[in-house]
């Protein structure tokens, strides 16, 4: 049988079954995505779990494409600008999700808002208050009846634990971890090609900053789901295998737009599973601007590659979207490119928004192939 060097729509398929999702892969398509450096099982429910490669001497770009499993959930019964009122049989313990760096977040999973996420700023027994930014919940078209679950967000302890690691011959001793390197990239970034804002190492059994590495640990350091992040491997080459939760609705993703230049967006959307430019929802949700032509730019995709050892994942394509269809800089203009992918094995993708008269966030609204 001959081997595929990337996912296909014929590999990985999906039937839901009496409620309850299942992940089909056949082992063809299994052995094809492990060579590639990602693999997913996905077992009953929506429980999931994913590999990814990281070769060594070589920086990856991984993102945190599953949520941390869901600790709550209720349907809304009231709503004001930044507060959701619900009626439970019993009631939760004031501010156990609140604090603590926007550590609980918490999730529209239908209606008109379905996919936005909001810290628990606080909340009482029966209603959160939300960090909401620039939006209003009623604005959004938050209603009575629209459920919403409550996730604890990522840290760098539950993302990135010594287990989550091995080697192509088995289990990882976590003294051998200390050549590991993460760098959380500038978010919301300001301009393009964004750098590092943090960094830790592992060092000691723990995650520490790499500016104080005989310091405190910092497990507890709190990550965003669909956060891009830069990992350094100076060990051999290791499997890093992330648990959580599949996102079973759309998710919605905020892009930024500039007056002073084009800037690019560090975020990309919660499905473990490839995504192709034409599925992404980009285009349908009308986060990114049709370009006049090659030169005459709007928006771009910037895509990046870290398949080979190096120091730095190597940009190997920019997309636009013209005339209908999503076109390749460098390619002529009439070729159609929509099913070259977003992210998907050692893929990456930045979305960079062009400037325009005034500053302005975008909603890019994405739903995963796997629930239509």
């Amino acid at each position: 049988m001959k081997k595929r060097s990337r996912w296909h729509r014929s590999g990985p398929t999906i039937r839901s079954m009496k409620g309850m999702v299942w992940w089909l892969l056949a082992s063809a398509s299994v052995i094809a995505a492990s060579t590639d450096g990602a693999e997913l099982i996905l077992s009953t429910g929506t429980v999931g779990r994913k590999t990814t490669k990281l070769m060594a001497q070589s920086q990856s770009l991984v993102a945190l494409s599953l949520r941390r499993e869901a600790v709550e959930s209720a349907k809304v019964t009231r709503v004001e600008d930044d507060r959701l009122v619900f009626t439970r049989g019993s009631v939760w313990e004031s501010d156990q999700w609140a604090g603590d760096a926007g550590a609980h977040v918490a999730v529209i999973g239908s209606g008109q808002a379905e996919g936005h996420s909001f810290t628990i700023r606080s909340h009482s027994g029966n209603a959160l208050t939300l960090e909401t930014g620039e939006f209003s919940l009623v604005t959004l078209g938050v209603e009575a009846g629209d459920l919403v679950r409550i996730h604890p967000r990522w840290t760098l302890g539950t993302a990135f634990p010594p287990e989550a690691f091995n080697s192509p011959t088995g289990p990882v001793d976590p003294e051998h971890l200390s050549g590991l390197t993460l760098h959380r990239l500038l978010v919301p970034a300001t301009s393009i090609n964004p750098t590092a804002s943090e960094s830790w190492i592992f060092r000691d059994g723990a995650w520490r900053s790499a500016s104080d590495p005989d310091g405190p640990a910092t497990d507890n350091s709190v990550l965003a789901a669909g956060d891009y992040l830069i990992v350094r491997n100076e060990n051999e080459t290791l499997w890093f295998s992330s648990f959580g939760d599949v996102t079973m609705h759309a998710n919605v993703v905020l892009l930024s737009r500039r007056v002073d230049g084009p800037v690019d967006n560090t975020k990309t959307v919660l499905n473990p599973l490839p995504v192709t430019l034409r599925d992404s929802g980009l285009i349908e949700s009308a986060a990114f601007r049709s370009s006049i032509d090659g030169l005459r730019r709007s928006d771009m995709v910037v895509v990046y590659d870290y398949s080979e050892p190096g120091d730095a994942p190597a940009v190997i394509a920019f997309y636009i979207y013209h005339g209908g269809g999503w076109r390749k800089l460098g390619e002529p203009l009439h070729l159609d490119f929509g099913s070259d992918l977003l992210q998907g094995p050692h893929r990456a993708a930045f979305i960079r928004t062009g400037s325009q008269e005034s500053a302005e966030t975008v909603v890019w609204r994405h739903e995963p192939i796997y629930l239509r």
